[in-house]
């Protein structure tokens, strides 16, 4: 079972060698990252200004450690996207979505999105030639880590939307074009951690399709950002048990004693 956390450069100053240090003595396997953020990519990008922070050389110093590198795909989310075309955005009816807090999602099914989104994965992968890809953001909008118990679930929606009542179809149709796109990579998607039947409707995230076409699937089960107790992190697993699961915890929760043996468990997050 490796230890994999997820790792914010924007958020960092530290050199390569002070990150692969940081996750040694933290005694993890690797790491996850985005390879875009704050409309910059981590690689020298045909689609976004370069930040200046290098995933290539960090997958470098990682694996010559033994240590992994995952690039996380933030699919419909970007902040550069939102700013610069904003009829990319999603709509509650024909407003944009509100700019309340960090959430910027976009329309799934904006016309050329996807494929714009898909490129800009492929070039990442091709530039730093990561061990596994995440899908994240890869659903219909959502601001899950807001829900409380009453489950209010806001999500978009135009009048006019080609998705209306076939979202889970959608996301369906999007991972497959993705893992044919990657079939060498392993690829797991990063999964609203509510799976009943209303939520999925609204995300596009069903399990049992995504099951058959990705090659994990990984609950964020950000207990303490929900406030929820441990066994919200136990009943959700038990629910997702006939699929392969990459569990995603916040990294306060590493000594938490799981029902069962995982190949990966990735960490929310290293700072």
């Amino acid at each position: 079972m490796r230890s994999i956390a997820k790792f914010y450069p924007q958020k960092d100053k530290d050199t390569v060698e002070e990150i692969v240090k940081k996750v040694q003595n933290s005694n993890l396997d690797g790491l996850t990252v985005t390879y875009e953020a704050n409309g910059e990519a981590h690689y020298h990008s045909r689609y976004l200004p370069y930040s200046g922070f290098s995933l290539k050389e960090l997958k470098k110093s990682l694996n010559k450690n033994r240590l992994e590198l995952g690039l996380v795909a933030p699919f419909f989310f970007s902040e550069g996207i939102w700013e610069n075309s904003p009829t990319k955005r999603a709509k509650i009816g024909f407003k944009d979505w509100p700019a309340t807090n960090w959430y910027r999602p976009l329309c799934p099914v904006y016309p050329g999105l996807f494929e714009e989104r898909l490129a800009m994965l492929l070039e990442a992968v091709e530039e730093i030639e990561p061990d596994f890809v995440g899908l994240d953001f890869f659903r219909f909008p959502l601001f899950w880590e807001e829900l409380d118990e009453k489950m209010q679930l806001i999500t978009c929606d135009c009048p006019n939307c080609p998705a209306k009542g076939r979202r889970t179809e959608v996301i369906y149709q999007y991972a497959i074009k993705v893992k044919e796109a990657l079939a060498s990579l392993p690829i797991m998607i990063h999964m609203v951690p509510f799976v009943d039947e209303n939520t999925i409707k609204v995300t596009g995230q069903d399990p049992k399709l995504l099951t058959n076409v990705l090659d994990s699937l990984s609950p964020m089960l950000y207990s303490n950002l929900l406030k929820r107790e441990d066994s919200f992190i136990y009943t959700t697993l038990e629910k997702l048990a006939a699929y392969k699961i990459w569990p995603s915890l916040e990294i306060a929760k590493r000594e938490i004693n799981l029902p069962r043996s995982y190949d990966k468990i990735l960490y929310f997050y290293l700072a």
